[in-house]
């Protein structure tokens, strides 16, 4: 020992020793405080464990061991503490349970029997009345606790012959550092003593707890034995702890896929209330089983009574669909690309539908529409004669007029029949009838005819686009709308402007009227955008979606919107869409860029692990066609095709759609185009 303290042992023993006690006086200083702890973390990207929790880059995680529960415990109570939680924050239990004996004639239990009853015969023959009740009541309490419990082991182990177990539980809360968890913490602890909840923190020690609580763990621990209680409770308590919602996640409504662990559904319940936003953003990578998804979702929706128009930029993908409802529901397919002559025509003022917000409005809406219309034939040339403007809201209204339509809602239906080629007459009437005097008008109306005659002379160079007329009556009480742009392989630079406008304004008078005659029948609509990130790339698109997702709340809409390039959205939300999302299903993305910023731009930067994981998916057989899930096939990776799911922005789940071979493989799930159906 002198040896020792020569060679400088006892300067380095003592300190060594002030070192442990900085360390466990500022560990302790700390504890609750994860955003300070941050600072003395020098090496944030590894897994580490210190004195008072265990970290893996910024996500923290603290850890409690249950000591004990009161006489009452609500049965959700996993639950209530988890809805504590901020953003972000998890909380996951480890229970073990050990099966247990109780000998009852045994001289230790004998022994605990009789001292016991001693207690509380003292308790009873004290000099407890209302004057010193307040000192005895707890002790009288758990008095009358230890005999009712004794009463109850007895018989269900007995009488009953229930099982009896050993419990031991962990509590373990996880999440980013910072003021969020904090406050979670906080919140949680509040809560458990609220309900007569013990928790004890594990501190300096959480190594030892952790060998403990594992299950690849079997070696003896006197100081983990020592820090967690073990409570005896019969079987049928401690299901209770174990809850059967566990790996589930919603109660009732449509199957979104399912949980790739638990293998439970995923259900929502879509419109629970008629007034709320829903928002879909669906996006994987090609290949990425998106095409299964998007249908099985539709297929539920039609078959609770939805009403669904299908926007299709790049044409044929849901014709084998709509030709296979055609044959028990009303479906109406409306090609609108290039040289079909498809358009809709919205002269026409709707049939009244008993929804006075909605009527009151109707005439305006085809005026409006109709305008608009005549603006997009006129191109450029409309912006640069200001008279322009002039004659044609004077044609189209000369056009109501001269059919009997007034300002009295009596009166409109009137314009039954009327459509775009009438406006166009109405050109030359006022021409004709010198209409106006004024120079510059006249030279509007000349340059009027010109402009649009080839689309609606007979003998015009654009007749072609104005043949198949579709009007609200022919659309607004289908089941299934189908509208196609055929822009397969095509870019938008590669179509006449004039077409890509009019395919516009076509879906957007579409939308709008299924929205319209849906709310009236009381009856939701969804509405699909197919291949989003073309949309982008439309000349004054944001007109028609942005609209759409923004007011289609009111209307009660259901807005799904597919991509497998997400990160064009990224770059460029002109939409709006990504702040308005209220649910989402992302499936593999190759730029982990890009998930980092959707997981940004979503706020759920604690999934981004789901995210690489899917992402990472092995794929056993490369040439396994897209949906090809046998759960069955053991080379299958588990997250192949799988979906990270957030439903309502606050539900969140790893799901895969598994539908069966006949079905998956059918013409109506098949992806690509295929006229015949």
């Amino acid at each position: 020992m002198l040896g020792l303290w020569g060679k400088g042992g006892f300067r380095k023993y003592w300190k060594d020793t002030l070192m442990l006690y900085d360390d466990l006086y500022f560990s302790h200083s700390i504890k609750n405080n994860t955003e300070l702890a941050r600072r003395f973390n020098h090496d944030p990207d590894n897994i580490a464990i210190d004195f008072i929790g265990s970290y893996d880059g910024e996500l923290v995680s603290f850890y409690y061991i249950i000591n004990s529960f009161p006489r009452e415990l609500p049965i959700n109570f996993k639950d209530r503490i988890r809805r504590e939680c901020r953003e972000g924050v998890r909380v996951n239990f480890i229970t073990i349970l050990r099966g247990h004996h109780i000998d009852w004639d045994s001289p230790q239990m004998r022994s605990r029997l009789r001292y016991l009853r001693e207690v509380g015969q003292q308790n009873m023959n004290s000099d407890i009345d209302a004057y010193n009740l307040h000192k005895n009541i707890q002790s009288l309490g758990t008095q009358n606790w230890v005999e009712e419990s004794l009463s109850y082991l007895a018989i269900a182990d007995i009488e009953r012959e229930r099982a009896l177990l050993k419990v031991s539980t962990l509590m373990i809360i996880s999440g980013v550092r910072g003021p969020d968890f904090d406050e979670s913490v906080d919140k949680i602890l509040k809560y458990l003593k609220h309900i007569g909840v013990k928790a004890n923190r594990v501190l300096y020690d959480i190594p030892d707890v952790l060998r403990y609580f594992s299950p690849f763990s079997r070696v003896p621990n006197k100081t983990a034995e020592e820090l967690v209680s073990i409570q005896v409770l019969t079987d049928e308590i401690a299901a209770r702890f174990v809850s059967y919602g566990q790996g589930t996640l919603g109660t009732s409504g449509i199957c979104f896929g399912v949980d790739v662990y638990s293998r439970f559904p995923v259900l929502k319940k879509v419109k629970a209330k008629g007034d709320v936003a829903e928002n879909w953003l669906i996006t994987a990578e090609t290949g990425g089983g998106k095409s299964h998804l998007v249908k099985d979702l539709l297929l539920q929706l039609l078959a609770l009574g939805f009403y669904g128009t299908i926007m299709d930029v790049e044409g044929f993908e849901y014709i084998p669909l709509a030709n296979f409802l055609a044959h028990n529901s009303k479906v109406y397919i409306i090609n609108m690309a290039e040289g079909s002559g498809n358009y809709f025509d919205p002269v026409e003022i709707p049939d009244p539908t008993g929804i006075e917000e909605i009527d009151r409005d109707a005439k305006n809406m085809s005026l409006n529409f109709t305008l608009a219309t005549f603006k997009t034939l006129l191109g450029r040339s409309y912006y640069e004669d200001d008279w322009l403007d002039t004659v044609v809201n004077d044609a189209v209204s000369e056009t109501y007029k001269r059919a009997g339509v007034t300002e009295d809602p009596e009166t409109w239906a009137n314009s039954k029949g009327l459509t775009l080629f009438d406006v166009y007459h109405t050109f030359h009437y006022l021409k004709e009838s010198n209409y106006r005097q004024d120079e510059g008008y006249i030279s509007a109306l000349e340059k009027a005819i010109a402009k649009t005659g080839k689309y609606f002379e007979p003998d015009g160079t654009r007749k072609s686009v104005f043949t198949e007329r579709v009007v609200v009556s022919d659309i607004i009480d289908a089941d299934l709308v189908v509208c196609s742009f055929g822009m397969a392989g095509k870019s938008p630079q590669a179509v006449d402007d004039t077409q890509l406008a009019l395919m516009q304004l076509g879906a957007a008078q579409l939308s709008h009227q299924r929205s319209v005659f849906s709310k009236s029948q009381g009856r939701f609509n969804f509405k699909v955008w197919e291949e989003f990130q073309r949309w982008g790339k439309f000349p004054d698109s944001e007109k028609t979606i942005g609209v759409a997702v923004t007011g289609g709340r009111k209307l009660g809409d259901v807005n799904i919107i597919l991509t497998n390039d997400v990160g064009q959205i990224l770059r460029d939300d002109r939409f709006g869409i990504l702040p308005n999302i209220t649910s989402f299903m992302i499936g593999a993305i190759a730029d982990e860029q890009v998930r980092d910023e959707l997981a940004h731009r979503l706020s759920i930067p604690h999934m981004k692990r789901e995210l690489d994981a899917i992402a990472s998916a092995k794929r056993s057989d490369d040439d396994a066609v897209e949906g090809d899930l046998d759960s069955s096939e053991e080379s299958i990776d588990p997250l192949r095709h799988a979906f990270l799911c957030g439903l309502d922005r606050t539900k969140f789940g790893v799901v895969r759609v598994e539908l069966p071979p006949d079905i998956r493989r059918s013409k109506v799930f098949k992806t690509g185009v295929d006229l015949r159906g």
